[in-house]
């Protein structure tokens, strides 16, 4: 009935904006000057006094901030550069690079637009709008920018390489793996683009495409710290801890980061290596006393080392950190419930269902908090009855669908339902013939249905 598995934190597959997104963009050319500025158009309300050598100045000095990665210093001057040079496209184009870079992304999509406004022919442009929208989760709105670059440029491969990254988004693998593959073809010594290729094959379940993949792009960037985590990471899925071990290491050594330290945590705890892991997880914390996954890795940690006490206080810690980690609240529940405080068990529990993030642990605390008021609290059977119902349309493996049928049909039994209890408890045994506790309520249900 109750699923006491503990969550798994599960880091994105880590990607940085740069490497993901590759939004290719001629700097030479939009802080060039005179010589790019672009030609005066009619649809927007010409500067009173145009000052292209203002602007221009202003261009360069924005160039150099870029190229530092000063974004937020940059933005000042191109804001003034457009308002000097407003019919220019290839300031509004760096404007919006500015913006996304910064994250600011409707400022981006509106500074674009304009671009693409006064100058539609621009591919990069257009690569930085689908960018920008695939960013705000808008793949639907991105593709066409990505295709509409594509038929500017077809050689543009940071395009491709985008368009791959929202198919992976949408789920449809198998495009990106084409798109990116089209991305590798055009430029083969690009890192990102086979490091991208290996978030979609890992994505989809192909840890083997997925670390050749990784393995030629830190052949290529011996530097990239992400490549080396998500081979870690792989290796891991693999069971292969000790390689999973070695590359976190060396992703660590490259940047010894909150994340990584939780994730090696993570490693170190399923080797059972308790100790090394504890150590590694207060690691992450002193790099970042506001990371919540290093606390939730703390307490996992004590948590199966029988110190329940504790792992509760990490826990909480970790959710007035991010309250939104459903990881966490689950693992909270489980503690809460091997010290058999039935109700703060169902209440963390609650606070899954209550985000609704129909995520991996969703379905699990339908399911808990269903059994905890049917078994543990009697109460609450009616909304108990739809949390089950619930849980059982959403299992999808045969564990799961036997463990939420039981926890179904004890409900309809505490409800006096006794046909549905008999029916669905057999049901339940179909999935699992082998579990005693289903056996069991089958024999009650039956003796207290069937005198």
């Amino acid at each position: 009935m109750i699923e006491l598995i503990l969550a798994k934190p599960r880091s994105r597959i880590i990607a940085s904006m740069v490497k993901r997104m590759t939004v290719l963009l001629a700097i030479s050319l939009i802080f060039s000057g005179c010589g790019g500025l672009s030609e005066v158009i009619d649809t927007l309300p010409a500067s009173p006094t145009p000052d292209f050598g203002a602007a221009s100045q202003l261009f360069g000095q924005a160039s150099k901030l870029i190229s530092e990665e000063k974004f937020q210093e940059a933005l000042p001057l191109l804001e003034d550069a457009v308002e000097l040079s407003p019919k220019d496209h290839l300031a509004w184009e760096g404007l919006a690079l500015v913006y996304f870079q910064l994250g600011q992304y409707p400022d981006s999509i509106e500074a674009i637009e304009t671009s693409l406004g006064i100058d539609e022919s621009n591919a990069s442009a257009w690569n930085i709008l689908g960018a920008t929208r695939l960013e705000l989760g808008q793949c639907e709105q991105a593709l066409p920018a990505f295709q509409k670059a594509i038929d500017l440029d077809i050689s543009f491969a940071g395009a491709y390489s985008n368009m791959g990254n929202c198919y992976q988004d949408l789920g449809q693998y198998d495009k990106a793996v084409d798109a990116f593959g089209r991305a590798i073809s055009i430029d083969p010594n690009d890192a990102s683009y086979y490091y991208n290729r290996g978030n979609t094959y890992e994505a989809s379940g192909n840890c083997e495409n997925a670390l050749s993949d990784y393995e030629t792009a830190v052949s290529l960037d011996p530097n990239h710290a992400d490549a080396y985590n998500n081979m870690s990471r792989c290796y891991q899925a693999l069971g292969q801890y000790e390689e999973a071990i070695k590359n976190n290491d060396d992703a660590i050594h490259i940047r010894p980061d909150a994340q990584l330290y939780t994730n090696k945590s993570d490693i170190l705890r399923e080797m059972k290596r308790y100790e090394e892991a504890l150590d590694a997880a207060q690691k992450a914390i002193a790099l970042d006393e506001d990371f919540a996954l290093a606390y939730s890795a703390q307490g996992t940690i004590y948590l199966l080392q029988g110190k329940l006490e504790d792992a509760i206080a990490s826990f909480d810690i970790g959710l007035t950190k991010d309250n939104s980690k459903t990881t966490i609240w689950h693992n909270l529940g489980v503690a809460y419930y091997m010290l058999e405080e039935f109700e703060k068990a169902a209440n963390a529990w609650r606070e899954i269902i209550d985000l609704g993030n129909e995520g991996p642990e969703y379905a699990g605390a339908l399911n808990n908090v269903a059994s905890i008021y049917a078994d543990k609290l009697e109460t609450n059977l009616e909304e108990a009855l739809q949390f089950a119902q619930r849980a059982v349309g959403l299992a999808d493996t045969n564990s799961q669908k036997a463990s939420y049928l039981d926890t179904l049909a004890w409900v309809h039994y505490k409800l006096g339902q006794c046909d549905e209890a008999l029916k669905t408890i057999e049901e339940a045994v179909t999935f699992d013939e082998n579990d005693t506790g289903i056996s069991e309520r089958l024999a009650i249900i039956k003796g207290q249905c069937n005198p």
